[in-house]
């Protein structure tokens, strides 16, 4: 036998799901169905949808006795009704009671960050101030210098979510003026960068960027550091020096996933700048580099544009050329054949015809 029993939700959702009997006359009766993440449901539809934290009532109303029915109450927490506690241990070294801490004020962090996306605000204020005590608490309980930077950069952590900037900056620079040997001065310095462009100080952000490239010339964030500098420069149209920071990245990580955006990038800052030969020869170097790049169609076409203001009008119809026969169906192509019928790309296609015939 079957039965059919109704869900419902306080968001509206209202849906219909079929169980079957266990065994024969066993009176019992189970059923699975997905149950879909989603804030606004549309009741009626195949899918049953609800949110964290909603309450999903289920209903059986027995077709034979109007008098008999069943309700039942449940959440949807998938995890989240867990609860974080510290929990007191004597441990076998001061390290190791350390690290149980920091990870404990790690993962409240993370919580707090979870929470905030979720738009669960008080849960996230709580998991703040229960991760931030845990830090202070760690200060005074180990106040060695050793653990130091680490504290800062949780502390730091926090108060950058919470748009605290120069809190942020404060905790961050005791870490690089105080522990720079530390592994997470090179972060802390990426960081303070981070905080002056989220303040909209470019000016200062840019330097602190600059910093971490001089300082730590070998690590990862230096890739990133570059990137934002030279759309610093690009922002405020000092072309010339953008372009120079853009190709510099392209010669230091030329198998980086944005190297070829970055290649294409200089070779515009150039153009902007009016100094077309430069910007021609960019174009080129990005077609002849990255043969599989989605640039290169725009990099040809480019390359002619910027012959073409260089007055060096047998490269510009070249490659204006060339854009309409390898990508015949792009809109640089498009946008290369409006430029061949301009009078002096005219004037080189009957010279080249009348030279073939010759």
């Amino acid at each position: 036998d079957s039965i059919e029993v109704t869900l419902t939700s306080q968001r509206g959702e209202k849906f219909t799901a079929k169980l079957q009997e266990t065994l024969s006359h066993s009176g019992e009766f189970s059923g699975s169905f997905p149950l879909v993440a989603g804030e606004k449901p549309t009741p009626g539809d195949d899918k049953m949808e609800a949110w964290f934290g909603d309450a999903i009532t289920l209903t059986y109303a027995s077709k034979t006795d109007a008098t008999a029915k069943f309700e039942k109450t449940i959440n949807v927490v998938k995890g989240t009704d867990g609860n974080l506690l510290v929990f007191e241990k004597k441990y076998a070294t001061e390290r190791v009671a350390i690290e149980s801490q920091f990870r404990m004020a790690e993962a409240y962090f993370e919580l707090f960050k979870n929470y905030r996306a979720l738009k669960q605000l008080p849960a996230a204020t709580n998991a703040l101030n229960e991760g931030m005590q845990l830090l202070k608490e760690l200060s005074n309980d180990y106040p060695s210098k050793q653990y130091e930077a680490r504290t800062d950069y949780l502390l730091g952590q926090f108060a950058q979510e919470l748009k605290k900037y120069d809190e942020a900056v404060s905790y961050y620079k005791r870490i690089v003026q105080n522990h720079s040997d530390h592994p997470l001065a090179p972060d802390a310095q990426y960081k303070l960068g981070q905080c002056y462009e989220e303040k909209n100080d470019m000016d200062t952000a840019s330097a602190e960027y600059v910093t971490l490239a001089y300082t730590w010339p070998e690590n990862p964030l230096v890739a990133n550091v570059v990137v934002r500098i030279a759309e610093y420069f690009y922002n405020k149209k000092e072309y010339p020096t953008a372009a120079e920071v853009s190709k510099k990245f392209v010669e230091r990580f030329p198998q980086h996933e944005w190297a070829e955006r970055m290649l294409f990038r200089a070779a515009q800052c150039w153009y902007k700048a009016e100094q077309f030969g430069k910007a021609g020869k960019e174009f080129d170097l990005l077609v002849d580099n990255y043969p599989r790049s989605k640039f290169r169609p725009d990099a040809v076409f480019w390359a002619g544009e910027s012959y073409r203001s260089a007055g060096q009008l047998d490269s510009a119809y070249r490659r204006y050329k060339r854009a309409t026969w390898d990508y015949p169906e792009s809109d640089a192509a498009k946008f290369a054949r409006g430029k061949l019928v301009l009078p002096e790309m005219v004037n080189i296609a009957d010279r080249d015809t009348a030279s073939t015939q010759q």
